[in-house]
């Protein structure tokens, strides 16, 4: 089920040695719908009308899922992607159609959508409102999207080098976070059963917590760096020349 990448649709396969990998799964087979969908529509009214109808059923299927919300599991979280996936075509296709337009009022809808986030998490207290997460995320990457490179506050710091590397490698770093975290909560037990004694205060066992977390931030950046540079990008150019040579042939 690993090979297929159909573990995250079946509760009983979920169970696997990196449980982030559910994720990969789902966004293949929305890839899929994707480009399926591309070869037969062919038109951008066709993709509009298909990813519209795509981002309806997949409310209409989440609101029948055992948890409320977009927090839904085994099999909805399928539609979990699909939602957000389709819901970032459209964005697309708005900034297309309207990016001039858009562009004029790029810094105040930026300000007020990233105020409106800021509100709805720190305020919403149903799992139904997070629904409410797609639109305000969309205005965000309509009006940074709008800017020019580097101007705005949002794209200017998200075009700052440390952000940028982050985005390079956050494949990396999502796959083996977890690994990591595991581990070092299995080396802060042992740790702090040697280390701290009940004659330390509060802030030792503070510094403590602290000094560990930066050291697993750390790990996660340095491991991440390299399955990047020597795994991701190793496979990447391997399937890149078997995709070359298969085009070649056919």
């Amino acid at each position: 089920m690993n090979l297929l990448l159909v573990h995250p649709f079946f509760q009983f396969a979920n169970k696997t040695f990196n449980s982030p990998s559910w994720s990969i799964g789902v966004e293949f087979y929305t890839y899929l719908i994707f480009g399926v969908t591309s070869v037969l529509t062919r038109s951008r009214i066709g993709m509009s009308i298909v990813s519209w109808l795509l981002i309806f059923a997949s409310v209409l299927l989440l609101a029948w899922s055992p948890e409320p919300g977009l927090t839904a599991d085994a099999g909805f979280n399928f539609f979990r992607c699909v939602l957000g996936f389709f819901s970032g075509v459209i964005t697309h296709q708005i900034f297309e159609q309207l990016q001039k337009q858009i562009s004029v009022w790029s810094a105040p809808i930026e300000l007020l959508a990233l105020a409106g986030l800021v509100m709805f998490l720190g305020f919403k207290q149903n799992p139904e409102w997070d629904y409410l997460v797609i639109p305000i995320f969309a205005l965000i990457v309509l009006a940074v999207a709008s800017f020019s490179v580097g101007k705005g506050m949002m794209s200017g710091a998200l075009n700052s080098r440390p952000l940028r590397w982050l985005g390079k490698v956050s494949y990396s770093i999502y796959m083996v976070h977890l690994l990591v975290m595991v581990l070092m909560a299995r080396v802060v037990v042992l740790f702090r059963n040697h280390l701290l004694t009940q004659n330390h205060g509060g802030f030792a066992v503070s510094l403590f917590n602290l000094a560990f977390l930066l050291l697993t931030v750390g790990l996660v950046l340095f491991i991440s760096k390299l399955t990047h540079q020597y795994v991701e990008l190793v496979w990447q150019k391997k399937f890149r020349a078997v995709a070359a040579r298969f085009a070649e042939v056919s």
